[in-house]
């Protein structure tokens, strides 16, 4: 009896033992999955709808009034400067042009005539022979003559100007349009253009931009008189099948003033057209972006948490421990943030299991590698429908930041 007491005596006491070992031991330390903070490449890019123009557009039309009697282009072919376009018939161009060729002729005849007498009579009022007033008549009649001549060459001068346009030439080289004006009309300088040519060699895109992309142009030491040259920044234009034209272009030219109504300045940009791909009046979105990307801090936009103290994250020390981390954002690029301060390379970002831990608790870490390469340095365009010409106002395509 005594033996049985003893022995359920001590399972007692084993059973009390263990329940106090159990509520003494700590609960297991929670995993949440960290990685290395890194600087990953980056060019700030922002996007505007932009509308394409010929750096040359020249309208055609006739200097000279007459019917048309040649076209000697086809609508819509390349056209060299120096080439023949129309011809208006010269018949009473060419009379004129001989009348007044023999206008000159008889111009310099009496010009002869008068430089004998005004030299004879030089010689014979030495002599007495003449008087005073027959040699002031003679000198008279030698200018006159001389005025004659400068008038009739004036007169065959603007003969020869209205006879060599009367066939129209080509002041540019580009790809000729459509001839408003056919073989047999009478055209003049009050019928309008007869054609037009472009020089589609390079196009101009204009748009507009706003006030902090044109301080961000400032801030890279580019000069505005040397926009063509400058090394800073990159134009690069998307097309209406989301494509990106392989020739990048450069800015042009900054206008001199900004919008009141829209708060943007008027920008061109040259972009090369050696294929003549590009058209005049095509709208385009117009992509301006660093020429070099730099390297950032950025962290994925899924991490950052916000409170009544702004924007923080949570790190894990050196220790396991989970702090917290006050951070500035800048520009969202993609998934990721570009964080400003706050952080600094290679410290433990947690990326998952941030809802199960609080700031001060010791955690069990598993590193996850993150591919530098998910972020792109290249511009990244949302898929939009071709602009339209009412749709001419600038399109920011760089995702606001993270505390805006």
């Amino acid at each position: 009896m005594k033996t049985s007491s003893f022995v359920s005596l001590l399972s007692v006491f084993f059973i009390l033992s263990a329940c106090s070992d159990d509520g003494d031991q700590l609960p297991p330390a929670i995993e949440v999955v960290v990685s290395d903070v890194k600087m990953l490449p980056y060019r700030q890019s922002n996007s505007y709808v932009g509308r394409l123009e010929a750096a040359q557009d020249v309208t055609i039309q006739a200097k000279v009034s007459g019917y048309l009697k040649k076209r000697f282009f086809a609508e819509g072919q390349h056209i060299d400067i120096g080439e023949k376009l129309y011809a208006i018939d010269p018949a009473t161009f060419q009379a004129s042009k001989e009348q007044a060729q023999a206008e000159v002729e008889r111009g310099e005849a009496k010009v002869k005539l008068a430089t004998r007498n005004y030299e004879r009579g030089a010689q014979l009022i030495e002599s007495g022979v003449i008087s005073a007033s027959q040699m002031d008549e003679l000198e008279e009649n030698y200018y006159d003559s001389i005025a004659a001549l400068k008038s009739a060459e004036a007169a065959f001068d603007n003969a020869l100007i209205n006879f060599n346009d009367s066939t129209i030439v080509a002041p540019i080289s580009g790809q000729i349009g459509k001839s408003k004006h056919y073989v047999g009309d009478l055209v003049g300088p009050d019928s309008g253009e007869l054609t037009t040519i472009v020089n589609t060699e390079t196009v101009n895109a204009v748009f507009s931009i706003n006030q902090k992309t044109l301080l961000q142009i400032h801030q890279v030491n580019i000069n505005e008189q040397d926009l063509p040259s400058a090394k800073g920044i990159d134009v690069l234009i998307k097309l209406s099948d989301d494509s990106i034209y392989p020739h990048k272009g450069a800015l042009d030219f900054l206008d001199n003033r900004i919008d009141e109504a829209t708060g943007t300045v008027r920008v061109t940009a040259i972009i090369p057209n050696p294929d003549g791909f590009l058209r005049h009046g095509q709208y385009v979105r117009v992509i301006v972006q660093q020429a070099t990307p730099i390297d950032v801090l950025m962290i994925p936009q899924a991490t950052v948490q916000s409170d009544q103290s702004g924007d923080f994250v949570l790190v894990v020390n050196t220790d396991k421990v989970v702090e917290r981390a006050e951070v500035k954002l800048g520009e969202r690029v993609r998934e990721n943030v570009i964080v400003k301060t706050g952080l600094t390379e290679g410290q433990n970002l947690i990326l998952q299991g941030i809802q199960k831990v609080k700031v001060g608790q010791t955690v069990r870490v598993r590193t996850l590698a993150v591919d530098s390469t998910s972020t792109t340095n290249e511009p990244v365009m949302p898929t939009e429908p071709s602009p339209s010409p009412v749709e001419e106002q600038e399109d920011n395509t760089s995702t606001p930041s993270a505390n805006s």
